[in-house]
């Protein structure tokens, strides 16, 4: 029987339960006590902004300390948050985060998200010795271009491959989500386009919310990244880019959230220009 690396939990704003290996978010976590300061940050802001109960979406949540971020702050005005993980090991370890923080806001999704439902296989990492357990994309070109980028190579996770596994992907437009959805933040290693080609109805029916996406500058990359610019753009959004997310809001909305500076960030709401017009 093999078992997992030992474990431990960091106490700090939040509390997590972390794995004693490599892998980068978790080393991250027990180096700081937190991971991904400037999408958090941005998730209050929106979330505070909305002013009624709403739903956010993590669609690659991790080990989940997006979720328990933004899930603290939507308990304060009734909102959830489903969040979508598709590694097994990994998934288990954010609803132990979930429950470890006494979250009840939180609805945990075992799969991936893209552009159609089907099964897919996807690999299975080795927990003990993987650099960087949230760079497995689903997507084999994907890992293929991410395993010949010298600059990321020392993170790469396709050699730490144990074994393929089935897995559901579904489309965010095959989901039904009780309250508007305020905010949806996509980072799945190079599957954003998909993800969003799955969503278009929701949407659209949710009344545009704003959207946080990873958004790689590879070469490589760059057809994919004009394909999600293009795709947002024809919904009616506005992008602009810190550090390396994108932030699409809807030319409806009546002031856009700006980031200000690189390091520490900070935040302003401007009117938005079709307001302004």
């Amino acid at each position: 029987m093999s078992y997992l690396p030992e474990i431990q939990i960091v106490e700090g704003k939040n509390r997590y339960l972390v794995l004693n290996a490599p892998d980068l978010i978790n080393s991250e976590i027990r180096r700081s006590g937190d991971w991904g300061a400037l999408e958090n940050c941005m998730a209050e802001w929106i979330i505070r902004d909305s002013g009624v109960p709403s739903t956010v979406l993590d669609v690659g949540a991790n080990v989940g300390t997006f979720t328990v971020n933004a899930a603290k702050c939507l308990a304060q005005i009734g909102g959830e948050i489903h969040s979508f993980e598709p590694q097994r090991i990994v998934f288990q370890q954010l609803c132990g985060n979930v429950f470890l923080n006494r979250l009840s806001n939180v609805h945990t999704h075992n799969i991936a998200v893209g552009e159609k439902c089907e099964v897919i296989e996807i690999p299975e990492l080795s927990v003990a010795d993987c650099p960087n357990l949230g760079g497995m994309s689903i997507d084999p070109l994907i890992r293929q271009c991410l395993d010949a980028t010298p600059a990321i190579e020392r993170f790469s996770a396709t050699n730490f491959e144990q074994r393929k596994v089935s897995c559901e992907k579904r489309t965010l437009d095959s989901l039904t989500f009780d309250k508007r959805i305020s905010l949806i933040k996509i980072d799945v290693e190079g599957f954003e386009f998909e993800v969003l080609m799955g969503a278009i109805q929701t949407l659209k029916s949710h009344e545009w919310p704003t959207i946080i996406y990873e958004d790689w500058d590879f070469d490589w990359y760059a057809p994919k990244r004009q394909n999600i610019e293009f795709l947002l753009e024809e919904l009616g959004y506005t992008i602009s880019r810190a550090h390396d997310f994108g932030i699409a809001q809807h030319s409806t909305k009546q002031q856009h959230l700006q980031v200000v500076g690189q390091n520490p960030y900070s935040l302003e709401w401007v009117k938005s220009q079709s307001q302004s017009v």
